[in-house]
């Protein structure tokens, strides 16, 4: 089926008017706008209609025009193109007729015409750049086939054109005419889409009659459906299809009245329940006023009232504020006495709190201990507070009494503060012994005696009266030696380091080449660079075979490479090697690893679960050489560029700090 192309129903914005409850006429299409010279001329009409009807003598004439024309000058904007080139047209036209032009009154009219017309020019300069951006995202629009997007761009960049004139209106038309075609097109198939989908609309509502659905819910689908169809905008035979939509919206809605109406009694009973609620509460209020307020009662009350007051909801609309407000004024009154209750309660306790802080200064101790004690028996007797005054008083009231019975408290609390501050300084060495272990390893083999004095400081802090944390103190004190005395052992020694030297020499070297080589531009760059190496200038080989099979390997596969290239592809192997390191690395470390390696990462540890079947955990001595073993050999394989080699290297560093 074709879009329909009656292009006299479309509006500009492509749009019907919002639907309301009843049928209501819809305005026909829009006409296209204007062009601004027929609006300037318009404008225009009334003064030089009344200056042509005077008809005066010629110099009369030029000065009634001339007023005429100034008046009109006055009123258009520097926005207005059209009107101020007609108006600079008519102006030269009655300065060629003046017989002395300099006295003639247009010159005055020619200068402040000037003026605006360079406004203009601006003014359109801007509307070309922004005109030239909204046909950039009509161009985006229409490729993306966001036509809801399009066809308000369209018309606004039409509006922006018809403000222009010359050489930038010719411009901005040859870059928006392009999209003309398929803008009416995209208008047409907007109309015909909202057409058919009204009537799926229409189809929708009919189903909706003799639903049994609750008529909350149909009522609620109408008004989606009433938003659905006032969003669609204007269609063909737009008219008949809202006539029909609202007929059998209306039929639809039949069965949500009388719902509505058992709705409307029972928010009547439930206004009748609340002014019930209302009356017992005057009652109540009227019985606490000459009573002793029990702050418990009212709180009871106060929750009852509440849960009432939401059970019988909801009210009508219009009833609800003075109920509403009858309501609130006697609850208010209701925590008015309890807040006053609340304020004696805590004034009674503040005068005892005041007298057991005055028999701290007897002499007689006795006599203020069997004082306090009576103190202690009438706090009983008083009422509540809030929550958090009380605690706060008690609090008070409680030192005030635990100052009198202090002599022996407060060296039962000077014993406490002792072991938690030693408590907290064992923590403390424990932190400091923990930090050794993350030091590098030249750091870390001049640790020791820090380490002896730590130890030492630890054993002669530990007090036998700490029951629970002890053991645990102790426990962590002994993982922490464990682990430090490993990395001791596991310490390189002086073959190591000079080997360690060796290879971080040989292998800055062999980077630094491949570096040079990846990055030549060609084959012949690339064996200029390869002929400038001479390996008889780089570092002497290293004592261990291994390490030195992979340099020399590593030498050789540049060497063999006669591109940057062919080079690339020697470096991915090497990376592929690097990853899997990283990996058994993280494996043994029981740290994260990167989510694209997550895969490879279960194929080794199947492959070591399979391998390492029924052989014991290696020592931690042992794993502690494997990762500088590991850290040593990643240095050595290559070729790989500098910057994708430095992230396996982080995560090698990163494993075996998490190793110590």
């Amino acid at each position: 089926m074709t879009a329909p192309q009656d292009k006299k129903t479309l509006n500009s914005a492509g749009e019907a008017p919002a639907a309301a409850i009843g049928p209501a006429p819809e305005s026909q299409s829009k006409p296209q706008a204007a062009e601004p010279e027929s609006q300037a001329q318009a404008d225009a009409k009334p003064e030089l209609a009344q200056a042509d009807a005077s008809q005066p003598a010629p110099a009369g004439r030029a000065r009634g025009t001339a007023e005429a024309l100034t008046k009109q000058l006055e009123k258009t904007s520097h926005k207005q193109t059209a009107s101020l080139l007609r108006l600079r047209k008519q102006i030269r036209s009655l300065a060629a007729e003046a017989n002395d032009p300099e006295q003639s009154p247009t010159a005055a009219l020619l200068t402040k015409l000037t003026a605006k017309l360079e406004k203009n020019h601006d003014y359109q300069e801007q509307l070309k750049s922004r005109t030239c951006e909204l046909i950039e995202n009509l161009k985006s629009a229409m490729e993306a086939g966001q036509s809801q997007a399009a066809l308000p761009t369209w018309d606004q960049i039409q509006a922006n054109v018809s403000k222009t004139a010359g050489k930038i209106r010719s411009e901005l038309q040859a870059e928006a005419n392009p999209f003309k075609a398929e803008i009416l097109k995209l208008r047409d198939w907007k109309l015909f889409a909202a057409t058919e989908k009204k009537k799926e609309l229409i189809q929708q509502m009919q189903t909706l009659k003799g639903s049994n659905l609750p008529p909350p819910d149909i009522s609620k689908q109408i008004s989606g459906l009433h938003k659905q169809w006032q969003a669609l905008g204007r269609s063909q035979h737009n008219n008949s299809l809202w006539l029909e939509f609202k007929n059998v919206s209306d039929e639809a809605y039949e069965p949500c009245k009388a719902w509505f109406k058992q709705r409307k009694q029972v928010m009547a009973a439930n206004l009748q329940k609340r002014h019930q609620l209302c009356d017992e509460l005057e009652t109540k209020l009227t019985t606490l006023a000459d009573g002793e307020v029990n702050l418990s009662e009212i709180g009871k009350l106060l929750s009852q009232c509440e849960n009432t007051w939401k059970q019988h909801a909801p009210v009508e609309q219009s009833k609800i504020k003075a109920i509403q407000k009858r309501y609130y004024s006697l609850i208010n009154q209701l925590r008015r006495q309890r807040k006053a209750a609340i304020q004696a309660h805590a004034e009674a306790k503040k005068a005892l709190i005041e007298k057991a802080r005055q028999l701290s200064q007897l002499e007689d101790n006795q006599a203020a201990m069997n004082e306090a004690k009576a103190l202690q028996k009438q706090w009983q007797k008083i009422g509540p507070t809030t929550f958090k005054e009380d605690k706060t008083l008690w609090g008070e009231f409680r030192a005030a009494c635990d100052r009198i019975f202090s002599e022996r408290q407060q060296q039962v609390e000077k014993s406490k503060q002792n072991l938690k501050a030693a408590e907290e300084r064992l923590k403390q060495l424990l932190r400091e012994i923990e930090s050794l272990l993350a030091l590098e390893d030249g750091e870390f083999r001049q640790s020791r005696n820090r380490y002896q004095d730590l130890l030492q400081e630890f054993s002669a802090t530990l007090d036998p009266k700490m029951r629970h944390s002890k053991t645990r103190l102790i426990d962590h004190c002994n993982d922490l030696k464990r682990r430090y005395h490993a990395r001791q052992q596991a310490l390189p020694d002086k073959k190591h380091l000079a080997l360690q030297q060796a290879i971080q020499e040989r292998s800055e070297a062999l980077q630094q080449l491949e570096d040079k080589l990846l990055a030549s531009p060609d084959a012949s760059a690339y064996a200029a660079i390869l002929s400038e190496f001479e390996p008889s200038t780089a570092p002497k080989d290293c004592a261990d075979a291994e390490l030195e099979a992979l340099l020399s390997s590593r030498l050789s596969i540049v060497q063999a490479n006669t591109s940057p290239e062919n080079l690339q592809n020697a470096c991915q192997e090497t990376a592929d090697s690097l990853r899997d390191l990283c990996i058994e690395m993280e494996i043994k470390a029981d740290s994260e690893t990167p989510a694209e390696d997550q895969g490879r990462r279960m194929e080794l540890q199947l492959k070591q679960l399979q391998e390492g079947f029924g052989q014991t955990k290696p020592e931690r001595k042992e794993i502690l050489r494997h990762a500088q073993r590991t850290d040593l050999r990643a240095r050595c394989l290559g070729p790989l560029a500098s910057e994708r080699r430095a992230p396996f290297l982080n995560r090698l560093q990163q494993a075996a700090e998490r190793l110590r």
